[in-house]
């Protein structure tokens, strides 16, 4: 399924099953509130407030340009650490664990995780701020683990990060 067929599936499922936000419902407090997420093991890492300048660059400029581990840096006597490349192994060092979901196609979970799909009304707004975020939408640099492989949104489509492979 393509990028555009994803969208009107999701948009299609949006239209079918309308829903009113009431008051026991005005808030998300996990992915599965929402109407077109399904509870699963599909982790979704949400990238740290801070980071997405350089990890807006993309996957290839960030391997020339940062390292494994956090570099500090002094100025004006103030120290600061340099962002680092997003390890598997240790995501939340660079990411926030949002939730889990069921979906494992990548490009559906792009789709289905833009805020206009999943948070249409602001739902997730308390959620997403209460864990130090500041996107709703699914963006460059966040990371889909999907049955144990870690891939991060990418300038054009995914790569696993573990291996630099692109994925579709």
């Amino acid at each position: 399924m393509n990028l555009v067929e994803s969208i009107r599936k999701d948009l299609n499922k949006l239209n079918e099953a309308p829903y009113e936000l009431d008051d026991s419902n005005t808030y998300f407090t996990e992915l599965s509130d929402s109407p077109v997420l399904e509870p699963g093991n599909t982790e979704i890492w949400y990238l740290n407030s801070g980071n997405s300048r350089d990890y807006g660059m993309g996957w290839d400029w960030m391997q020339k340009h940062l390292k494994s581990e956090p570099q500090t840096k002094t100025l004006d006597g103030e120290e600061f650490k340099s962002p680092q490349l997003p390890d598997a192994n240790n995501l939340s060092a660079t990411h926030t664990l949002l939730g889990t979901i069921s979906e494992t196609d990548l490009n559906e979970i792009y789709s289905l995780m833009q805020g206009e799909n999943w948070s249409p009304n602001s739902e997730a707004n308390q959620m997403i701020r209460s864990k130090g975020l500041d996107h709703t939408s699914m963006s460059m640099g966040d990371i889909i683990v999907v049955n144990g492989n870690a891939y991060m949104v990418d300038d054009y489509g995914f790569v696993n990060i573990t291996t630099g492979e692109k994925a579709d």
